[in-house]
């Protein structure tokens, strides 16, 4: 049996997170008083999701152009800062938009609260998913996962075992 990836890892857990939520806040929905409250918290709660995984695909997106172009002497290193402020602006719109439909509309068809934690739940999952581990076996920046066939430069360049004296997260004496 093929391990998982970190990548992989990854949106399991935030999936399993994220059909958790969907569930928890579906039931809320059918059963609340007030329907348009539980529909608010359901609707946000896709809502943080949605912005949330599209954040995480340009994560991703910008790290392959970043990679590439170091392999091929291109500048798509200036793209950085554009991907960081598309990802900004896509937190802030979607946040905004919650945050008026829910205070200033007074009709909360969207509930900002559950927005902010819809985007959280990818976090979550990069941080169990050990991605945040440079050093962890599994990692992409510790092995050939993101070596091409014609590569000469990849991430795992940036970190060498011969520096540190780290193996999973254990200091070495």
């Amino acid at each position: 049996m093929k391990k998982l990836s970190v990548l992989q890892k990854t949106f399991v857990i935030s999936g399993v997170i994220s059909f958790v939520g969907l569930i928890v806040f579906g039931i809320i929905w059918a059963v609340n008083a007030s329907p348009t409250y539980g529909a608010g918290m359901f609707l946000g709660w896709l809502l943080g999701l949605m912005v949330g995984y599209i954040n995480f695909s340009l994560i991703i997106l910008q790290t392959r152009l970043m990679e590439k172009s170091v392999t091929a002497g291109g500048k798509a290193g200036s793209l950085a800062g554009l991907f960081a402020l598309i990802r900004l602006v896509l937190i802030g719109v979607g946040l905004g938009i919650a945050g008026y439909l829910m205070y200033g509309k007074g009709n909360p068809i969207l509930n900002i609260w559950t927005a902010f934690a819809g985007m959280l739940s990818i976090n979550v999952g990069i941080r169990f998913s050990g991605a945040t581990k440079p050093w962890a076996k599994d990692s992409p920046l510790n092995n050939d996962e993101a070596k091409g066939e014609d590569s000469t430069f990849v991430l795992s360049d940036l970190f060498s075992k011969d520096d540190k004296n780290i193996d999973d997260g254990d200091v070495k004496e």
